[in-house]
């Protein structure tokens, strides 16, 4: 069985997704074990990068088709969504931006989920009061399967 094609959402830009994302990114175990599509704003992932002090390599494409096809084992690329603009989302401080950035970026891995361009999805952000309704709603959890398992 070849490995899956997966999507990483790095989360709340405001939070430490987007230090976690690049960090994650950074251990070649990680890289080896998938086909990794990154998906957010390539702003932030920059700034990510800064925080975490890490500079993986990572393929950025604004076309969503390119970055699927850059997205190898070994070799993960990143579909910038130019949706985040990280002056409107400071660090460690609530943003209505940020927030809907991430919310956007997880429908995005869904409907790539739900189309048959991934096997899997992951996420990285915290959940907030609400966002676990918002969540639900969004992807239907009752009906969607990752790797054989339920997501909740």
């Amino acid at each position: 069985m070849s490995p899956p094609r997966l999507a990483l959402v790095m989360g709340d830009a405001a939070g430490i997704g987007p230090e976690l994302f690049v960090r994650l990114l950074a251990e070649p175990a990680v890289r080896a074990r998938a086909a990794i599509l990154g998906i957010g704003d390539a702003r932030v992932l920059a700034r990510g990068m800064e925080q975490a002090g890490v500079r993986p390599a990572i393929a950025v494409e604004r076309d969503l088709d390119a970055a699927l096809a850059r997205a190898t084992v070994g070799a993960p690329a990143f579909w910038d969504r130019g949706d985040c603009d990280p002056a409107d989302c400071p660090p460690a401080r609530v943003s209505a931006a940020a927030g809907l950035a991430a919310l956007e970026a997880y429908r995005a891995a869904l409907d790539l989920a739900r189309a048959g361009r991934i096997e899997a999805f992951e996420r990285i952000f915290h959940a907030h009061l609400g966002s676990i309704e918002a969540l639900a709603d969004l992807a239907e959890l009752e009906t969607l399967i990752r790797t054989g398992t339920r997501l909740c």
